[in-house]
């Protein structure tokens, strides 16, 4: 019934917009029945999400009110910290992390159930069942942006990267993975739309298959594999026309195409305009609500932090957009195949990125103390093992779980043949962008060479399942794939070229022979898995050994999606360069600093530092007179943290002042998506590294800081410096 009311209210709204936009032109810009439309689908697909939100509200008003008389004598909670903090959920998130709850993630309505039954305490069964309504809540939330589809699945994903709007970490969850769950168009579409705008298609010389394990959906575009049917290629013994599209006749494809569609994109101008409509109602919200104050009961709590989404989704709409014409893309994927083969040569072998990789330890393992970085350098450039144990057992560890799925550190000679194996293995790596097949393509479809593999996205699904051996080496190699070639080629691409694939997100890497990665997804599928632990757990700890192979794997990594590129002006790179320096400097005076606070020499770096990053950031197109303010603001970029430290940008001022100074669609606005989805993936990782390493060091090795440090600026240094020369 929902789904017949939608469909007849947008046809009518539909058609009388283009009646009265022939008649009367003036008076259809003023009466946009589209947009009205789309407004009362919002409604009606999200009433009973709302009703059930509002009840939410209201019940958690109401358990804040009965707190205090409930459990008078309980003190506050204390903040975990250190080794007793709840250990890591294992899963891999982007973006900042929740931090209005520390408790895990929420528990399942069975143990809500089980718990109840159990005769447990009051409180034991209330969170069963507070979790069991966080599930059912999430899932209706997030199915309503899939309903909706048009601008809605990014704006799940904007949102679920604001934890100072979205509070509950399931529901964050949730929307987070609604971008990997659009709905696709109706195959009948598709094969309409290759055939009329490709040739080969047309003269049915390539053929479009409906096989799901191909067939995936964006909220912009959507790709479906195809075969060859004039002979001589893999998919030339595929089936009659008449009986493609059936999952039983799943093959191997020939190549991908990437298609959008032109009623999608409609839906999607329908919606921007919707967005601008509901940001004029919010600012006249704040208007009314300044100029009489008796009207702030109707302002909502958050509304400056949704008039924020709402104005990052609207500055987003011309780059958006500019995605459903594809001949875009596809100029941008054929300058990134050139960019990366200019970089890494067809073997991915250039001494720049060995170079930097022996240098990276230093920076990596710098809180565990020169030392210990020293010696991880000379294992790694040499497979021998130097006196001190923790960085080579460390780093023989990470070799060993990538090849074997074992940890034990029982033959110092194993792990250093698997040190070397791993070092082999990632100097043949070859990153690779798919081939873009010009004759058959066109402005809305994009053909290309097919990437084999698995996302890493998949890779880092294996990993938050845990614990299998396969799993464990699917771990290890995601951390060996990150620390060793996508943060070194991205910093390389963005400071030293000034050209760059703008969103670095896992769905957007493919990465074939990974050692255990297949059983690992077999393994996903079948097996009932443990719960769950750390990273380094997984590639630490003790499992099935498999039997070791004498030759590296043949790894490859694909590069996919280069529908957003940076393409920075030469002042902006240099400007970008000199603040990862002098952040890198600023670091280093604050932690002398720390150790020294009367040290004038000391006193007088932090001060030179600060104002080079200010001066940076005011090139860069921020402007402020507070030079501290600035250097504080530049810091949150690389280091989040820092933004509930320094009293100038609590409250998300942080995220307001980067907002309004560098729009998302702005070449600045791009660098700093890319920063972000680095930072938070890198951040994770060291995370739990730490957390690991903290429980294997003895207790008198064990400090306050931290065993090692992935934090951007060190690792990019190198690159900036080679910018700047």
């Amino acid at each position: 019934m929902l789904e017949a009311f939608v469909s007849v209210t947008r046809a009518v709204a539909n058609q009388v917009q283009a009646t009265i936009a022939e008649k009367a032109p003036d008076l259809a810009q003023c009466l946009d029945l589209p947009q009205r439309q789309r407004f009362v689908e919002l409604v009606a697909r999200g009433f009973d999400t709302f009703v059930h939100g509002l009840e939410r509200a209201t019940r958690e008003a109401q358990q804040q009110q009965q707190q205090p008389q409930l459990q008078p004598q309980q003190p506050p909670p204390r903040e975990a910290s250190g080794a007793g903090s709840a250990a890591p959920t294992g899963r891999i998130t982007l973006g900042p992390q929740p931090v209005a709850q520390a408790a895990a993630p929420a528990q399942s309505a069975d143990a809500g159930a089980s718990a109840s039954s159990s005769g447990g305490g009051g409180g034991t069964a209330s969170e069963g069942v507070d979790a069991e309504d966080d599930e059912v809540f999430a899932r209706k939330f997030a199915q309503l942006f899939l309903d909706m589809g048009g601008i809605f699945p990014k704006l799940a994903q904007v949102l679920s990267l604001r934890p100072d709007l979205i509070k509950n970490r399931t529901v964050l969850l949730r929307l987070r993975a609604v971008q990997e769950e659009c709905k696709r168009m109706p195959f009948e579409e598709a094969v309409a739309l290759v055939k009329a705008e490709s040739p080969p298609f047309g003269q049915g010389r390539y053929q479009l298959k409906n096989w799901p394990r191909h067939v995936h959906a964006g909220s912009i575009a959507q790709v479906a594999p195809f075969v060859d049917c004039s002979g001589g290629a893999s998919g030339s013994d595929a089936p009659p026309p008449d009986a493609a599209g059936t999952e039983a006749e799943e093959g191997r494809p020939d190549g991908i195409v990437k298609m959008t569609f032109e009623r999608m994109r409609q839906t999607m101008e329908v919606d921007f305009r919707l967005l601008r409509s509901q940001l004029h109602w919010m600012e006249q919200t704040g208007q009314w609500t300044r100029t009489a104050p008796g009207l702030a009961a109707l302002r909502p709590k958050n509304i400056n932090k949704l008039r924020e989404v709402w104005k990052a989704m609207v500055g987003m709409e011309a780059e958006v957009l500019q995605e459903f014409d594809l001949r875009h893309e596809a100029d941008c994927q054929m300058r990134g195949a050139a960019l990366v083969e200019g970089l890494l040569g067809h073997d991915g072998s250039f001494e720049w990125l060995e170079e930097w990789r022996n240098q990276a330890f230093s920076a990596v393992l710098r809180p565990a103390g020169p030392q210990v970085a020293s010696q991880a350098q000379e294992t790694w450039r040499t497979g021998t093992l130097g006196a001190g144990r923790p960085a080579g057992g460390w780093l023989t560890r990470l070799a060993r779980r990538a090849y074997l799925g074992r940890a034990a550190a029982d033959e110092l000679a194993e792990g250093e043949r698997h040190v070397a194996r791993l070092r082999a293995a990632l100097r043949s790596l070859q990153v690779r962008v798919p081939a873009v097949l010009e004759e058959a393509s066109g402005p809305h479809v994009l053909s290309m060479a097919v990437a084999e593999g698995r996302s890493l996205k998949e890779v880092l699904d294996v990993v938050s399942e845990e614990s299998r051996g396969s799993a464990q080496k699917a771990a290890a190699w995601f951390a060996a794939l990150l620390l060793f070639v996508i943060v070194p080629l991205w910093g390389k691409m963005l400071l030293a070229v000034g050209c760059c694939h703008a969103d670095p997100h896992p769905g957007n890497f493919k990465v074939s022979g990974v050692p255990g990665l297949e059983e690992a997804m077999a393994e996903r599928a079948t097996c009932e898995w443990p719960r769950q632990r750390g990273i380094l757990s997984r590639i630490m700890c003790n499992s099935t050994p498999t039997q070791p192979e004498d030759m590296a794997p043949a790894l490859n990594l694909w590069v996919l999606d280069w529908g957003s590129c940076v393409d920075l002006e030469e002042d902006v790179r240099q400007s970008l360069c000199r603040l990862v320096i002098g952040l890198s400097n600023l670091r280093a005076a604050q932690r002398h600093l720390k150790a020294s606070p009367e040290d004038a020499e000391v006193i007088r770096a932090e001060a030179e530092a600060t104002l080079a990053v200010a001066t940076c950031v005011r090139l860069l197109g921020l402007q402020s007179e507070d030079d501290s303010f600035l250097a504080a603001l530049a810091m949150v970029l690389f280091d989040p943290s820092v933004a509930a430290s320094h009293p100038s940008l609590k409250g998300g001022r942080a995220e307001e002042e980067l907002g309004r100074g560098f729009p998302a669609t702005s070449g600045m606005g791009k660098v700093l998506r890319i920063i972000a989805i680095l930072v938070g993936i890198c951040r994770e990782l060291e995370a739990r590294m730490n957390e690991e390493a903290a429980g294997r060091l003895s207790s008198a090795c064990q400090a306050e800081q931290p065993f090692l440090e992935l934090f951007l600026v060190e690792l990019w240094r190198p690159f900036a410096e080679e910018g700047l020369a």
